[in-house]
């Protein structure tokens, strides 16, 4: 969802009711992130998990403690799931630098158009 209708109160409702774990992130007393990983293998596609995160300015204060507790997380997703993908707007260069510190391949070369304005976005991905 994008532009101005729409509903990331929504959005997020239903992000966190399709994953099989959902985490939040405050500092300061504000929500840093929000973020989780959700089931996308069939029974004869494997076993992969979509990891997404949505996250406010505040989470970029301490890019360090951002850096390390996605490893974490990263490597706790894959007690779950041997493979995580999904796709990151072309434009998230900071995004797209913090997914490769955590090890994630952004397949550039494979960027697909989503939403009602064709904005492009790269797969990116990570397998055990």
């Amino acid at each position: 969802m994008r532009g101005a209708g729409a509903d990331f109160a929504e959005a997020i409702r239903q992000s966190i009711a399709l994953s099989s774990h959902a985490w939040a992130a405050h500092l300061e007393g504000s929500i840093a992130m929000i973020g989780g990983v959700a089931p996308v293998g069939s029974l004869l596609g494997g076993n992969i998990g979509s990891p997404w995160l949505l996250g406010s300015s505040v989470m970029f204060r301490r890019p360090g403690v951002l850096t390390r507790t996605g490893r974490r997380y990263v490597a706790f997703m894959h007690t779950i799931y041997p493979e995580l993908r999904n796709l990151i707007d072309h434009r998230n260069a900071v995004s797209i630098a913090w997914l490769q510190r955590l090890g994630f391949t952004i397949h550039t070369d494979e960027a697909v158009a989503c939403g009602p304005d064709g904005v492009l976005f790269y797969p990116f991905s990570k397998k055990v």
